[in-house]
């Protein structure tokens, strides 16, 4: 018999939030990109799971893009077990989807309810974060990667055991 798994949210916070109007006073849909990029850490001692999601709202001003809003956010995760399920690689890490689309979805759902709390009364209020199936970002991931783990985009900024991956735009 498997031993269970169990998972518990331990903190949603906001890392950073920016925004820049540059004297707009209407946007244009067609003329907005929001972006993603995805980062991971775990702690295996204390058996935690961080997702740290940074959205971008860029909008085209003259053909000159410009980033009217950055949000960051971590959503930590304790994992009861989480040695059992995560396989750390050299190049990134492999995690089932079952645990990764949890924890992505749940990231994704909670940045959406503080970006639209942030955005309110401002030009990007009536822009909210796209639903979006965490099952998109996870292939999104694999097809990067080419294999079922998730590979490191970039230099580490805290640990070695960070990835990042960069997702591309979302309409």
């Amino acid at each position: 018999m498997e031993k269970p798994i169990y998972i518990g949210i331990i903190k949603i916070e906001e890392d950073e939030f920016v925004f820049r109007a540059d004297n707009l006073k209407k946007i244009d849909p067609r003329k907005l990109d929001i972006g993603f990029n995805l980062g991971f850490d775990w702690d295996l001692e204390k058996e935690q799971f961080y997702v740290t999601l940074t959205v971008l709202y860029k909008y085209v001003i003259n053909s000159v893009e410009v980033e009217l809003s950055k949000f960051i956010t971590t959503t930590g995760y304790e994992v009861k077990g989480l040695g059992d399920i995560l396989k750390i690689e050299k190049d990134g890490f492999g995690i089932p989807d079952f645990f990764m689309l949890t924890f992505v979805g749940t990231a994704v759902s909670s940045a959406r309810g503080m970006l639209a709390y942030k955005l309110s009364g401002t030009l990007l209020a009536d822009f909210y974060l796209p639903l979006v199936d965490p099952k998109d970002f996870l292939e999104h991931i694999k097809g990067e990667t080419k294999t079922q783990s998730v590979k490191k985009d970039s230099p580490p900024k805290k640990t070695a055991k960070k990835a990042a991956v960069k997702k591309k735009s979302v309409r």
